[in-house]
């Protein structure tokens, strides 16, 4: 093994030794290519730059030149059309001047040049004189190369011979007419630019006649024209015998090196750009500077890189070290040759080194190691035969490998993992068996796939308990819903004679608390459907000042009778707005009530609104509620959101909750495009802060005016305010709120008759005399409620009705009482809950039935089976009752040998209405199904249904 390693690093030193020499060399052969090839770069963009220059500058002039001889031509044209028809003298005069201003629009300039006509040699017009003579004209240089000229031409630049002024003539002849016309260009008397470009100029630019003489200059730097002079006509004269064009020419202006560029125009003169080279010499020291740095760099980089390999070998030393603990680690370390098929063992426990030799066959030192292993060994001899190794080999199969179980030399099992290494480029054709004992990984990985399952169970247990849970909520909530609705109904039917101002409250009270109730079960089935977005706000206009002090009201009488104080401050709020009141109101009393649940008697809960700045989405309304209560620790405030999720720390039952109120406050806060943020410390207190947008509706606004047309002052209005019950006042009667009147208690009733649908006969034969027990109930009930200190009407319990029953049929005279009637059509009813018992036997009482009473599923069934056919018409049945449930009693029921067993209908009565109970129910046998709260309408059509089907049998 050690020789084998030894090897290994000789090997690897060389070749590290000479790559830091190759790289030497080639970042150093890099760095002078670069450095050349840069600065050739910048020399001859720098040049093709200037070249380009001096192409635009020699283009300008080209085109002024032209532009010259096409108003030549112009007036050559126009003077040959006036001769043709015998202008006179005047007329030639005219024209002249007229086409003076023409040409001054042409060439661009107002002042600097003028124009003339030569008639028969001699004969001279201008825009200033009349025509004179002058014979010695075409004896003139310039006239007779005027002459020669085909067509237009333009002189060089020459002197004036009067005022020795620069000047251009350009001239056109016609030798037909013996006339030729001309003009006079003074380039330095002219509003022209020698060059016309916008940008900054990089050096000097000049026209110069044919001798080199300049006569125009541009610069943006110092010098005048008379500094340049000679320079200038020496560089022209050099130029000129170059033998290939516009290549740049080197000379000096004093002791500045320039660069000179220059071409001659079709008429002679020259155009000569010249710039200074300490440009380019600075861009040059630039690129010198920066390519020092650069060597600079890579010699450190070389340094490093030297150190670094010298870290590398004895990092490699290092790591064989540490390859010989895992060697020693390993139950067997072979290295097989896959040529010659044969290995070197590199490391093996003492059991392995009895059992083959350091070096021999593969494929026998193979069989005998695999023998110890007890199952799937003809596996392992298929995974990692000579054959198979040289497949992985070609694959390039790096992590291949596996996990057997082998008897160890003491006899017990144990498992291994065998495993291949190699890399082609260190070891080529060789490739590393190494095989391990993993007993304590595979017992690790055996337990934790085990803690897995048992998590995964777990977690499919909780989502089971979670289900019934939250179907255990719906059903404890509904029942109480169950009380609180249909003991209204019957409380709003039996006391229409009663205080109508005190029990119109009484019943709003109660119709508002059921409806929110209601509102909330259906919230918390719907809460699934909000993790699927599959709930829609419904939006309305309300008065945000209205709904915000009912919502207030509802809270702040019992913060008085608790000790706490309930504060509120509300801003800018008092206006009609856009929104959905039943989800602002829902989400507003489960902060609320939480804030009151969890502070102390003599603390306060501040409850403040306020308008912010609007957004995209409307107006922005905060919503704050700040209490002194307990607090909830940072850990909780994690999970606030979560659903189920509650505060360890608390564990009275007062204190306890579903765990789903804030995870519905956040799905209806997203509905709603708002943000809720939630700050708290222990034993401090909490402060929730929620924003919401909501549009505001101007006065102008048709749904304002419908809202302020209705007058509601309640967003969520209760039964009586919506008229959805007859509830008439007497005459007599006063709505004085928070009082109890005595007249209204006692008021002669006039249409009592309404009392007897909510009463029973018997009990109501002198109306008047139950009218005045109720009306003493209700009175007595309202001043002994302590809870009460403003003296609320409360809704009336079923005692109530049973104790103002019991005293009104006391009251009744014998000579009063009322025949006997017809027997009443008889219901079984199942219940073990006795305010529903109640309530349903005065809802069948209100059809005209009877109630007999089970306590529960067994005594439902006994008391089927020991009745006499057509003993009951149906039976109402409740699902969840101790001893026996309702499915299950329907279940003994179908299954007696009761001769209407399979033909008496029965009806769950039931807070079970989800899909699967319902479909439970029917399964069970039963007819139909009541939802909790019960719907008076929907019994009182069932009970006509099984009514005429008992009267048609």
């Amino acid at each position: 093994m050690n020789s084998h390693l030894s090897s290994f690093l000789s090997r690897i030193s060389f070749p590290l030794f000479l790559l830091r020499v190759v790289v030497f060399f080639i970042l150093l052969g890099a760095g002078a290519a670069l450095y050349g090839i840069l600065r050739s770069n910048i020399v001859e963009d720098f040049h093709q730059h200037e070249a380009y220059t001096l192409g635009e500058f020699r283009g300008e002039q080209m085109n002024r030149l032209l532009m010259l001889r096409s108003v030549a031509t112009a007036g050559h044209m126009q003077l040959v059309a006036r001769l043709d028809s015998k202008a006179t003298d005047e007329e030639l005069n005219r024209w002249l001047r007229e086409f003076f201003l023409q040409a001054q629009v042409m060439i661009g300039t107002k002042r600097g040049f003028n124009t003339w006509i030569i008639l028969d040699d001699k004969k001279f017009y201008t825009t200033k004189n009349v025509p004179w003579f002058d014979p010695t004209v075409a004896e003139r240089e310039w006239y007779q190369l005027a002459k020669a000229a085909d067509g237009a031409r333009v002189s060089p630049i020459y002197n004036e011979s009067g005022s020795g002024r620069p000047v251009i003539t350009v001239t056109h002849y016609d030798r037909k007419h013996r006339a030729m016309f001309g003009f006079d260009l003074y380039p330095g008397g002219t509003d022209m630019t020698i060059y016309s470009t916008s940008e900054r100029l990089n050096g000097y630019y000049f026209l110069t006649d044919r001798t080199g003489r300049p006569f125009l200059m541009r610069t943006d730097h110092r010098g005048s024209m008379e500094d340049f002079s000679d320079a200038v006509e020496a560089w022209v004269r050099e130029l000129g015998t170059l033998s290939v064009a516009e290549q740049p020419l080197r000379a000096h202006v004093g002791t500045k090196a320039v660069s000179v560029y220059g071409s001659e125009l079709f008429n002679g003169n020259w155009v000569v750009h010249s710039y200074f080279t300490e440009d380019l010499d600075r861009k040059l020291q630039h690129l010198n500077l920066v390519s020092a740095a650069c060597a600079l760099f890579v010699a450190l980089l070389l340094v490093w890189g030297s150190k670094f390999l010298r870290r590398l070998e004895h990092r490699l030393v290092r790591i064989s070290n540490i390859i010989r603990t895992m060697f020693r680690s390993s139950e067997l370390v072979v290295l097989v040759n896959l040529q010659t098929g044969r290995y070197e063992l590199l490391a093996g426990t003492d059991t392995v080194q009895r059992a083959i030799p350091n070096e021999g066959s593969y494929e026998t030192a193979l069989h005998k190691l695999t023998e110890a292993i007890t199952t799937g060994r003809s596996e392992f001899l298929a995974n990692f035969s000579l054959d198979s190794l040289k497949q992985h080999y070609d694959d390039n199969a790096r992590k291949f490998g596996g996990e057997f179980e082998y008897r160890a030399e003491d006899g017990h099992l144990t498992w291994g993992a065998a495993m291949l290494v190699f890399d082609s480029a260190v070891l080529p054709d060789e490739i590393i068996l190494r095989i391990t004992n993993v007993e304590v990984q595979h017992k690790a990985r055996t337990t934790e796939t085990a803690l897995l399952r048992t998590a995964l169970d777990a977690a499919r247990q909780s989502e089971h308990s979670k289900q019934l849970f939250f179907h255990s909520v719906s059903h404890e909530m509904r029942t109480p819903l169950n009380a609180i609705c249909n003991m209204t109904t019957i409380a709003e039917r039996a006391f229409v004679s009663c205080d109508r101002t005190k029990m119109k409250l009484a019943l709003g009270h109660i119709r508002h608390g059921a409806d929110i109730l209601l509102r909330l079960v259906n919230d918390l089935l719907e809460l699934a459907a909000a993790r699927d977005g599959k709930i829609q706000l419904e939006l309305r206009p309300f008065r945000l000042d209205v709904f915000l002090a009912t919502v207030s009201r509802s809270f702040a009488d019992g913060t008085r009778k608790d000790g706490k104080h309930f504060i509120t401050d509300f801003t800018d709020v008092a206006r009609p707005v856009s929104g959905d009141p039943v989800r602002l109101e829902l989400i507003l009393n489960n902060l609320l009530s939480n804030a009151l649940k969890y502070t102390a008697s003599g603390k306060s809960v501040r409850f403040s609104v306020e308008r912010i700045t609007s957004g995209d989405d409307g107006e922005h309304f905060r919503f704050t509620i700040r209490d002194e209560g307990c607090g909830m620790s940072p850990e909780f405030l994690k999970t606030i959101f979560t659903p189920y999720a509650r505060e360890q720390r608390y564990h009275t039952r007062e204190m306890r909750g579903t765990g789903l109120g804030m995870p519905i406050v956040k799905s209806l806060l997203q509905l709603m495009n708002g943000t809720i943020r939630i700050e708290s410390q222990v034993g401090e207190g909490t402060t929730v802060v929620m924003t919401i947008p909501m549009e505001i509706l101007s006065e102008d606004d048709e749904r304002a005016r419908n809202l302020n047309l209705q007058g509601s002052e309640s967003p969520v209005a209760s039964p009586l305010e919506t008229g959805e019950i007859d509830l008439r006042p007497s005459k007599d009667s006063t709505e004085v709120p928070n009082a109890v009147s005595e007249e209204t208690a006692t008021a002669p009733v006039e249409d009592a008759p309404a009392l007897k649908r909510g009463v029973a006969p018997e009990a109501c034969a002198a109306h008047a005399s139950c009218n005045t027990c109720l009306g003493t109930e209700a009175s007595r009930l309202d001043k002994d409620r302590t809870g009460n200190p403003e003296g609320k009407s409360a809704a009336l319990g079923p005692g109530v009705v049973a104790r103002a029953c019991a005293t009104a049929k006391s009251a009744i005279k014998p000579e009063d009482a009322v025949t006997t009637t017809p027997a009443k059509p008889l219901f079984l009813v199942a219940e073990d809950n006795l305010i529903d018992q109640e309530i349903l036997a005065e809802l069948l009482d209100e059809l005209g039935c009877a109630a007999e009473m089970a306590e529960n599923g067994r005594e439902a069934v006994e008391k089927f089976r020991n009745s006499a056919p057509g003993t009951y018409t149906a039976i109402l049945m409740d699902v969840n009752m101790p001893e026996m449930n309702g499915l299950d009693a329907t279940r003994a029921i179908r299954g007696s040998s009761h001769p209407e067993a399979f033909g008496i209908p029965i009806v769950a009565a039931t807070a079970n209405v989800l899909t699967e109970d319902i479909d439970e129910i029917y399964a069970a046998g039963m007819n139909a199904y009541l939802a909790k709260p019960i719907d008076f309408g929907k019994l009182s059509s069932i009970v006509k249904q099984l009514l005429a089907r008992r009267h048609a049998r």
